[in-house]
C-alpha cells in the first residue's frame, strides 16, 4: 500500500481501500419480531423532529372519549421523517396497484 510522508495510505494507490459509493443494504436481525397492530396513528412536530404515536383504539365508554392503548412511540429527525413519506406513498401507490383503491372508512 503506498503511504505519503505522514505515513497515510493515498487514496487510489494500489492497495488502498476502496470506498464504495453504493450504500449498503441493513441487514435486519428478526430472530424475535413483534408485532403488534395499529388501528390509530399520531402524528406530531417540533422544530426537533417528528414523532408517530401508534396505537390500539380500546372499546370506549358511551359517549366517553376515544381510549387508545399507545403501543410504540417513534420519534425521527425530519430528514428521516421526510425520507418515511416518500417511502410509505410509494409503498401505498405500489399497494393500490395490485389491490385496488384505498377508501377511508
Amino acid at each position: 500500500m503506498l503511504k505519503n510522508d505522514g505515513g497515510v495510505a493515498v487514496p487510489g494507490a494500489p492497495g488502498a481501500p476502496v470506498a464504495s459509493s453504493v450504500p449498503l443494504a441493513p441487514r435486519w436481525d428478526a430472530a424475535a419480531p413483534r408485532g403488534v397492530p395499529a388501528t390509530t396513528c399520531e402524528v406530531s412536530g417540533t422544530d426537533a423532529g417528528i414523532t408517530l404515536l401508534f396505537g390500539h383504539r380500546r372499546v370506549s365508554p358511551a359517549g366517553g372519549a376515544a381510549d387508545i392503548a399507545l403501543s410504540h412511540r417513534i420519534a425521527l429527525t425530519p430528514f428521516a421523517a421526510k425520507r418515511l413519506a416518500q417511502t410509505l406513498a410509494q409503498g401505498v401507490e405500489e399497494y393500490e396497484q395490485r389491490f385496488g383503491a384505498i377508501t377511508p372508512a
